[in-house]
């Protein structure tokens, strides 16, 4: 089959909503939320028929730090960082607590406190480049 279009499927769920028909083979959805997994799809349209292509996905950077999945290292995160605290070498296995838990170990105790700080960010400012991941 000769492609003549591009149908261009993108979006937070899968399968991914169609966005657009195009002869390009390049697509910029525009800026992407922090810590986002996004699903992609390219169906190749011809004349007469249409084969639907693979499905895609991945996920964006986010800041180490944000517990809260707001985008920033800052004072509400702390707020969820502080009651999630269970101690060095203490699981900490409530499911709200799953991002506080920054250094993977299972417990949320001062080592994760200090990552925490060494990201935070003022009220207009982004953390440091460091605590992407």
């Amino acid at each position: 089959m000769l492609a003549t279009s591009h149908r261009v499927h993108f979006g937070p769920s899968s399968p991914p909503e169609f966005k657009i028909a195009q002869a390009a083979t390049t697509y910029d959805p525009g800026p992407l939320r922090l810590g986002t997994t996004c699903y992609w799809r390219i169906d190749e349209a011809g004349q007469w028929d249409t084969t639907t292509g693979n499905e895609w996905s991945f996920t964006t950077a986010r800041y180490r730090g944000d517990v809260n999945d707001d985008g920033r290292v800052d004072q509400e995160g702390f707020g969820l960082l502080q009651a999630c605290l269970s101690g060095q070498g203490v699981p900490q296995s409530d499911p709200a607590c799953v991002r506080a838990n920054l250094d993977d170990d299972n417990d949320v105790d001062q080592d994760d406190l200090t990552i925490f700080l060494q990201c935070t960010s003022g009220p207009a400012a982004s953390p440091p480049l460091a605590c992407l991941f």
